[in-house]
């Protein structure tokens, strides 16, 4: 229930002295009370800069506060200890694009969801949600850095024709691994393989997995980006309309 698990909730409660009760039936106040103690907290959210404490939260929320600690890490290039400490909140506070490291954050995230087992049930979920948080968290930091909801908007849009135009880079490329794959199969398939030994068509057959392992990835990946720049748009316009 909004990223709280029976077993998250039901510790809390018992540590509240609450009986113990599905989380279906979690209230408000105990929803912000766990996001603040369990996440918002440990992962330091009062220190660290507008946009950068919100994604680093929601990764926490999603996979854990070390995790989320360690997506930011990676973004400022310290050490990744799943702890937001001193060396992290001095990088993050000193980071000259704060929206870059935001977005290198979201990048790493998604790299990680790509690689667990249940990608292929809940992958969809996960990219649209990491999309959204990278939009609102690059809000975040536009605003802090004192631009005016327009101008916020203009840059979101840039962001947007970005990341579009990287989907159309990875669906070109999967279109030519894609071909490639099938080229590689049907030339397999040919009667006439007397020139080929048992090797070779071994060689050809793993060639022609490859690239179509290649242009699954990079179909995927194409899509993902999409998801972003539609969630920049859909973030320019709520700007643009406040």
């Amino acid at each position: 229930m909004n990223g709280v698990t029976q077993r998250v909730y039901t510790a809390w409660r018992k540590a509240q002295g609450k009986p113990d009760q599905s989380v279906r039936f979690i209230s408000n106040a105990d929803l912000r009370a766990i996001y603040q103690q369990n996440y918002w907290d440990v992962v330091r959210g009062d220190e660290l800069p507008s946009g950068l404490d919100y994604l680093t939260f929601d990764g926490g929320v999603n996979s854990g506060p070390p995790r989320g600690a360690r997506w930011l890490q990676g973004a400022l290039g310290v050490k990744p200890d799943g702890i937001v400490g001193i060396a992290t909140l001095q990088a993050a506070k000193t980071a000259r694009d704060k929206v870059a490291v935001a977005r290198k954050a979201c990048e790493l995230r998604r790299s990680f969801l790509r690689g667990l087992k249940t990608f292929s049930t809940f992958g969809k979920g996960w990219m649209r949600r990491v999309a959204e948080v990278e939009a609102h968290s690059v809000a975040l930091a536009l605003a802090a850095a004192g631009l005016s909801g327009a101008q916020a908007a203009e840059k979101l849009k840039d962001y947007s024709a970005q990341n579009d135009a990287k989907a159309k880079t990875e669906a070109a490329k999967a279109g030519g691994a894609g071909a490639g794959a099938a080229g590689t199969g049907t030339a397999t398939a040919q009667p006439d393989l007397s020139g080929l030994d048992p090797t070779g068509l071994i060689v050809l057959g793993l060639v022609a997995v490859i690239l179509a392992v290649t242009a699954f990835v990079l179909w995927r990946n194409s899509r993902a980006e999409r998801e972003v720049a539609r969630a920049y748009v859909a973030k320019a316009h709520e700007l643009a309309a406040s």
